[in-house]
């Protein structure tokens, strides 16, 4: 699996982490959220940071992002509960596979979704406090 996933339960967050993947696909992403809804405390979760930086192809084509989106949508529909989901990302050639991923999303009345540069403009944006990131795995904001 190309991510790393871990949820911090006490503040309610899903910390994903690119772990050296150059690209990202449509399995890829669907495998990562079917693992995502098998961890304890997925229920729980209300907020998701996904760390990116690194990541230089993020093309799910617009089938693609609509069946992933529609699963995403679906699930945080059967929950009734509202999540901010915060991207991260530094490469300009991912950044408009992220928006159009991010604007689907947002369609849902249970998800809100932003793209930041930062780890610590995303947790500003999550309303978590920045001292999260030192508990992240994976190092944190670097």
């Amino acid at each position: 699996m190309p991510f790393h996933q871990h949820i911090l339960a006490e503040h309610r967050l899903l910390h994903v982490r690119i772990l050296g993947q150059q690209r990202i696909t449509l399995g890829d992403m669907s495998r990562g959220y079917e693992e995502f809804l098998s961890l304890p405390g997925a229920d729980d979760v209300r907020f998701s940071l996904h760390d990116m930086r690194g990541t230089e192809d993020f093309s799910l084509q617009t089938n693609g992002s609509e069946m992933m989106t529609d699963m995403v949508k679906a699930d945080a529909a059967k929950r009734q509960v509202h999540r901010r989901i915060a991207f991260v990302a530094d490469n300009p050639g991912v950044l408009s596979g992220i928006m159009v991923y991010v604007a689907m999303l947002n369609e849902s009345a249970y998800l809100s979704s932003h793209v930041l540069g930062s780890v610590e403009d995303a947790l500003d944006w999550l309303g978590l406090d920045r001292a999260i990131a030192a508990q992240m795995t994976g190092g944190g904001a670097d």
